[in-house]
């Protein structure tokens, strides 16, 4: 190729990024697809556009789109640890548990101060029933996130795993006197309130967690779980059902939305639409892919 060919190739790059930027700072993260794959077909060794393009995809809830150019970005530059911990969250996203340990294990590895990837790490290997490398990555990522929100989240959560219930209320109590829009937070206390039988608190939380953060749809399953559902409880049926048309909700969110719908159908009577969600969230979980990969972030993390 010609210099003055390369020169038109650098120029309409500079273009099509210049284009992408401006959707994304307008939030328009769809609008920025485009012209970000034109860009790295232009420049396909470019790790930062393929990045870049993953995370405009990942955004969207198009997910395996978003998982292909990631994997572009890190076979580009194998030390991208960003691009690997957004690979990680694509490949829970879409149920392949093994796959996103390893990802996270990797973006550690590169990036030990990444808190939120020990934390996610954490809760997937929680997941697989390994609960001391679990309570490691909480403790990495309390260490690693300091007063963070994924830094008191991973105390929290290494307290709760260790059965020190408590403390742990303490520290998710401490924590949303912070940050009140915290909604994982809201999610991790309404759990530990069902446990002490505190249910109408632990609704509340529930609550609070959904109206904060959509994508943790997955909480309606533990609201529901705290008392009969009745046909007093207005729209609750119809916020779930439009909740699984959440773009990019994870697939075990997904799975307990399904669950969620269908022990409310059936506190309703409504057997046959039960049914229909519990067999959906069979076939999301059969889908849920739980191979235990090379897990070396257990080892790392204790």
């Amino acid at each position: 190729m010609s210099q003055t060919s390369n020169t038109a190739a650098t120029q309409e790059v500079a273009l099509l990024l210049a284009s992408a930027t401006k959707s994304l700072e307008d939030g328009q993260p769809a609008d920025a697809i485009a012209p970000l794959r034109d860009a790295a077909l232009l420049q396909p060794s470019n790790s930062i556009i393929h990045h870049d393009l993953g995370l405009a995809c990942l955004d969207v809830g198009r997910i395996p789109d978003a998982i292909a150019a990631l994997q572009r970005a890190v076979a580009s530059d194998p030390r991208y640890a960003d691009a690997y911990f957004r690979l990680g969250i694509a490949l829970e996203k879409l149920g392949d548990i093994g796959g996103a340990i390893v990802a996270y294990d990797r973006a550690t590895e590169l990036l030990p101060s990444l808190a939120e990837a020990w934390f996610r790490a954490g809760a997937l290997v929680y997941t697989l029933g390994h609960r001391d490398e679990a309570i490691g990555c909480f403790r990495r990522a309390s260490a690693t996130g300091g007063n963070t929100s994924f830094g008191r989240l991973g105390k929290a959560r290494a307290l709760l795993t260790e059965d020190r219930n408590p403390e742990a209320e303490l520290v998710l109590r401490k924590t949303l006197a912070r940050d009140p829009q915290n909604a994982m937070a809201h999610d991790l206390l309404g759990n530990l309130l069902s446990e002490f039988g505190r249910f109408d608190e632990a609704r509340e939380c529930f609550q609070r967690a959904v109206a904060i953060t959509p994508l943790l749809a997955g909480s309606y399953y533990d609201l529901v779980r705290c008392r009969r559902v009745t046909s007093d409880d207005d729209g609750l049926m119809e916020r779930m059902e439009a909740a699984l048309a959440t773009p990019g909700l994870e697939a075990a969110q997904c799975l307990r939305l399904h669950l969620a719908i269908g022990k409310a159908a059936d506190d309703l009577g409504d057997y046959a639409l039960a049914m229909k969600h519990f067999d959906a969230a069979d076939a999301v979980r059969r889908k849920t892919r739980t191979r235990r990969k090379n897990l070396s972030c257990y080892s790392r993390a204790s």
